[in-house]
């Protein structure tokens, strides 16, 4: 825990211009009276560390102390596991606190996601403006066993789910997660008339893509009653050329799948990996017994795509579609067919 604070404070240190940070200073000492007495939480991955936080409990109050994730596992949402993780872990508890370095600029967004809200800015020395932040849980469950004290989990050790699954590296490419970064790529395709002909999507701002990409990146996996979008990038380069969305419906035992993945990366069975490997994803997390696939019947690329997949066609029923009436393919996948 000691190793990844200091490696994934180095960058925030070296932005300020000094190492005098509290993170880049707390000694191994402090961290494991943490580990003894207060919420101690991991997140690993083939058995290693790869990200950790603290919860230091006080008159009804959690201060939230070093979320950290190994600088080079970024993006793949351990964060948010973390962060939930936390919050699950806590009982008779009103409100979290944390501080966090506004000059990491994905800071105060990233939580602002998870319900935090800004209640203070104060800047201790010159050049650095520190955000405080809190959320209220006057409803947050007691989810510790009957019987259990306080502070009986404080070593409680996670898996953050997206560290075991994403990125899936397949042949032609690689499922991985939506960043900001892949800003130009996703606004590029998108912007085909060709591609988004028989999509449910429409073109958006270049702020309203990065907002988005930027929720992507955290998103749980998979949230019953929500979307989650997944990018489809080239093996060599890491460039985006496609996205996946995966819905969970609300009783967790089913989802649909839908898919875009742009000209020149078609006609090379990408697309169909693409899919394989995030319904393989969503299987593995989830109780889902089956996965839809809706499509226009025009759209004869992702009617051979779906059936590829081992989609089975189960019905077709008319629809209206941007103000046009059409007819719509629906396709299913039982969990044990494809």
């Amino acid at each position: 825990m000691y190793g990844i604070q200091r490696r994934a404070f180095e960058e925030e240190g070296r932005r300020c211009g000094t190492r005098e940070i509290p993170p880049l200073q707390e000694q191994v000492d402090t961290i494991a009276d943490h580990v003894r007495t207060q919420i101690a939480l991991v997140a690993k991955e083939d058995d290693a560390i790869v990200g950790c936080v603290r919860g230091l409990l006080g008159n009804r109050v959690c201060t939230i102390r070093a979320l950290v994730v190994e600088p080079s596992k970024h993006g793949r949402g351990i964060g948010s596991a973390l962060l939930k993780a936390l919050e699950a872990e806590l009982c008779n508890v009103d409100r979290l606190d944390l501080t966090t370095n506004t000059i990491m600029e994905g800071n105060v967004p990233f939580y602002e996601r998870h319900g935090y809200r800004v209640t203070e800015y104060t800047a201790p020395i010159p050049g650095i403006m520190l955000a405080q932040m809190s959320k209220s849980t006057p409803n947050i469950p007691d989810l510790r066993p009957s019987g259990a004290g306080p502070l009986d989990h404080r070593r409680t050790v996670m898996r953050g789910e997206c560290a075991a699954q994403l990125p899936r590296a397949f042949p032609g490419g690689l499922l991985r997660r939506l960043r900001p970064d892949d800003l130009a790529a996703f606004q590029a395709y998108r912007a085909i008339p060709e591609l988004r002909r028989f999509q449910g999507w429409s073109p958006v701002s270049a702020a309203e893509a990065r907002s988005f990409l930027a929720e992507m990146q955290d998103a749980s996996l998979f949230t019953p009653g929500r979307w989650v979008q997944l990018g489809i990038a080239e093996p060599e380069g890491d460039q985006l050329i496609g996205d996946i969305g995966v819905f969970l419906a609300a009783d967790g035992l089913s989802g649909e799948v839908g898919f875009t993945l742009c000209p020149a990366a078609q006609g090379r069975g990408i697309a169909t990996a693409a899919v394989r490997q995030a319904l393989d994803v969503l299987f593995g997390l989830t109780g889902a017994k089956q996965v839809l696939g809706i499509t226009d019947s025009r759209n004869a690329a992702s009617v051979r795509l779906l059936e590829r997949v081992g989609f089975r066609h189960r019905e077709s029923r008319s629809a209206v579609f941007r103000g046009e009436t059409c007819t719509e393919e629906v396709y299913a996948l039982l969990r044990n067919d494809g």
